[in-house]
């Protein structure tokens, strides 16, 4: 049995997690709400299916396309003789892309169940995309350190595939600005609202990935200049 075979069901767990809440909602939800003791305003209960349904799809070609770009490096990587972690690495991420597709369904279920599809799906979602993506960025932090060339989690740049001096050097100093990227990214999720939340986020990992970058080009131009 594959040493991390758990993940493909926790994927799909994910990926129908959505629906469940969708069924129950759709279930608890009124067929009408009364916006004043006479006016009843008829509810679109059947609009909480839209979103779980689209990200069942997303989840069954994540997962086709996932295998067969795994499949083409596996077997390019047999052509070219070298290891490759590929098989080890993919499930994971897998499930890191589908905790967020289904984690930003989740909060527009939410906001049906609230009656509020605006103000709070749209806070919440930008909070939840901070916080997980800050938390895959802690990840990849983890792994920086143990990076080979054999590894697909890595800065795979120009400059660090060419040297080896320049590939450690970034990857050194890469782990602990990642992993303090990470942890703005999670504050941002408690901190902020909901779509300053994500673009935060988002801002501060390009400037330290942009910061890296520079950083390796630097490196590479100062060692064969």
């Amino acid at each position: 049995m594959p040493r991390h075979w758990w993940l493909t069901p926790l994927y799909w767990l994910l990926a129908a997690a959505p629906l469940a809440a969708a069924f129950w909602v759709f279930l608890n939800l009124p067929t009408a709400i009364y916006i004043t003791p006479t006016v009843r305003l008829p509810l679109n209960r059947a609009g909480v299916w839209a979103l779980p349904l689209l990200n069942i799809c997303c989840a069954v070609f994540l997962y086709w396309q996932s295998g067969k770009i795994a499949r083409q490096i596996e077997v390019r990587a047999r052509s070219e003789e070298r290891q490759t972690d590929i098989l080890q690495v993919l499930p994971g991420i897998r499930v890191f892309f589908m905790a967020l597709l289904s984690g930003m369904s989740g909060v527009v279920v939410y906001g049906y169940y609230h009656l509020d599809t605006g103000g709070i799906t749209a806070d919440l979602s930008g909070r939840v995309t901070a916080l997980l993506l800050g938390a895959g960025v802690t990840i990849f932090a983890l792994k920086l350190p143990h990076a080979t060339k054999n590894n697909t989690l890595a800065l795979r740049w120009t400059y660090t595939e060419r040297s080896p001096q320049v590939w450690l050097k970034t990857h050194k100093l890469g782990t602990p600005i990642l992993y303090l990227t990470g942890a703005i990214m999670v504050g941002t999720a408690f901190l902020m609202s909901g779509l300053w939340a994500a673009i935060t986020a988002v801002f501060a990992l390009f400037s330290a990935l942009f910061g890296l970058y520079l950083y390796a080009k630097h490196l590479y131009e100062s060692e064969f200049r």
